[in-house]
């Protein structure tokens, strides 16, 4: 089933943090579609949860470099 979620990210500082982040969670499987927002330092995931857990994005945000937000 697909779900929305929004992932705090700490550490982006430029457009390239941005394209880091939505190129390393893109490809995970089962994700639909990322978008980062660098002002807000927001991920917004569409993701089948069937597929692909919030602990697999939170660590491929992790793996590339940048710290998940608690919220």
């Amino acid at each position: 089933m697909n779900q929305i979620i929004e992932i705090g990210v700490d550490g982006m500082h430029c457009d390239a943090c941005v394209q880091s982040v939505e190129s390393v969670v893109g490809r995970l499987s089962g994700v639909e579609s990322v978008s980062v927002d660098l002002d807000s330092a927001l991920a917004t995931v569409t993701y089948d949860d069937e597929c692909v857990t919030i602990a697999d994005l939170n660590e491929a945000i992790e793996d590339a470099g940048f710290d998940v937000a608690l919220a």
